[in-house]
């Protein structure tokens, strides 16, 4: 009897269906990359390459991206051996992997190989970071293209996996580069239904007939993994999880921070820009600032909270209309713009991450909560939380104005629509609502009802919802 080394998942004929539903995209529009540019692909294992994006790959080396291949290890643990077997099989996963490259028809392609141990990444994450930093870094000379990063997702259900994810994104952060994900055993170990899986942020590349020729022709070269080393022991990559990479549909995730990145990815924007979204001088931001102003309900507020305040523009317009203001961002040099800017008697700003940062308020004494392009950025639980947080601090006969553009940013978690439609679900209450063409603004009350349980029943109808895309935020 044969060791079991893939034991079955979920059937791939779920995802297939599932998948088919979902809008198909181009990838050189995704990553915003076109003839001269520069994909970086951080590879954890030889195969994953060809497994997951193999397909999506062949299409950006067409137009004529460049494709840099990142490979971390040399899979030489996949059978569980050590020592001279480990190596042994190392040097058949690379040469399996040189000839996948060449099946896929990448050539030229740059390959920087790490060698570092396969089954220990998690131990390695500097070393990783330094690798992904240098490789960033250091772009051909003459080039002037854009550079995207593509790396494993942080939850995928392997742990050198989420690794990799997260020092590359780190080194994308720090390099200003875009970074989108990729999923490999996501869908074999879970569930379509699975609440782990992130639907809104999902995007599916629909292959064309010779890409998934040559795709299969590429999976193929990898004979360690689709046959076991004896006769006793099974293949990492027996036919029930190679259906899952065959079925003509690859998959990449758009780039939102989770909650243990989340402040180091807005310190970067602010580090690398000093206003990332030109609220201070887009005619999109004075317009939407100005309607929100007229939109308040009363004249003057006797304490509001405002999180996410940025650089302060709002903070600075609100204070005039509060008796207290008490405001706050994740970002360090955000909060130290908006003190310059919004510094007053009445305003304290703080630099806190909410909803684990609760304000230095009571419950109750709010009269006005404004969230303006906050929300969207938060992921789904935090959302609700914050949500939740905002319905405890307000008092009855109170207002949660809530702003934000209708479309869905590249590193948010959900759409301005779907962030503004939780709190309105969640209230219970919504006096004004605004739509204009690029934002939604809406001012809620809470009604007699259990806001906590509305919110968290809300984001669980929502977690599953794709959000349409729109034209970037202007």
């Amino acid at each position: 009897m044969s060791r079991v080394i893939t034991a079955p998942g979920q059937q791939a004929s779920l995802w297939t269906a599932a998948l088919d539903n979902l809008e198909p995209h181009e990838p050189t529009d995704l990553l915003e990359l076109g003839s001269g540019d520069r994909l970086v692909v951080a590879v954890p294992h030889p195969d994953d390459e060809s497994l997951a994006v193999g397909g999506l790959l062949q299409r950006l080396h067409s137009t004529g991206v460049q494709i840099v291949l990142v490979l971390a290890t040399a899979g030489e643990a996949a059978y569980g051996a050590s020592g001279g077997p480990a190596l042994a099989l190392g040097r058949i996963r690379i040469r399996e992997f040189r000839e996948a490259i060449a099946a896929l028809g990448l050539d030229p392609v740059e390959v920087h190989q790490l060698d570092l141990p396969d089954g220990r990444l998690v131990e390695y994450e500097a070393a990783l970071l330094e690798a992904f930093t240098r490789t960033l870094s250091a772009q051909p000379p003459g080039a002037r293209g854009r550079t995207a990063v593509l790396a494993p997702w942080i939850r995928d259900p392997h742990p050198d996996h989420q690794a990799v994810g997260r020092a590359a994104g780190a080194a994308a952060r720090r390099a200003g580069s875009v970074r989108w994900s990729y999923p490999v055993w996501m869908r074999h170990v879970l569930h379509p239904e699975d609440p782990e899986i992130p639907w809104p942020d999902l995007r599916r590349v629909a292959l064309r007939s010779a890409e998934r020729k040559r795709k299969g022709a590429a999976m193929g070269m990898y004979v360690s993994q689709l046959y076991g080393p004896t006769p006793e022991i099974g293949p990492v990559l027996p036919p029930y999880v190679v259906e899952h990479f065959t079925d003509g549909h690859e998959l990449l995730i758009r780039p939102a921070p989770d909650d243990d990145e989340v402040g180091a990815h807005f310190e970067a924007l602010y580090e690398g820009n000093a206003d990332p979204w030109q609220v201070g001088s887009s005619r999109y931001e004075q317009r939407k600032r100005s309607i929100l102003l007229a939109c308040l309900p009363r004249l003057r507020y006797r304490r509001a909270w405002e999180p996410g305040c940025s650089l302060g523009h709002l903070t600075a317009e609100l204070a005039q209309r509060c008796d207290r203001l008490v405001s706050s961002d994740i970002s360090p040099r955000a909060v130290a713009r908006a003190r310059e800017l919004a510094g007053a008697d009445n305003v304290t700003i703080d630099v806190a991450q909410t909803p684990v940062h609760a304000p230095d308020l009571d419950p109750g004494s709010c009269d006005l909560i404004v969230l303006s392009e906050f929300l969207y950025y938060l992921p789904d639980r935090a959302r609700a939380g914050t949500i939740e947080l905002a319905a405890k601090l307000l008092q009855p006969g109170g207002h949660v104005v809530v702003a934000h553009w209708r479309g869905h940013p590249a590193d948010a978690h959900c759409s301005g629509q779907q962030a503004n439609a939780e709190v309105v679900a969640a209230l219970g209450s919504n006096p004004v609502h605004h739509v204009d063409e690029h934002f939604v603004l809406d001012v809620a009350t809470a009604a007699d009802l259990d806001v906590g349980s509305r919110a968290a029943e809300h984001g669980d109808r929502t977690d599953r919802v794709a959000p349409a895309d729109a034209a970037e935020r202007t």
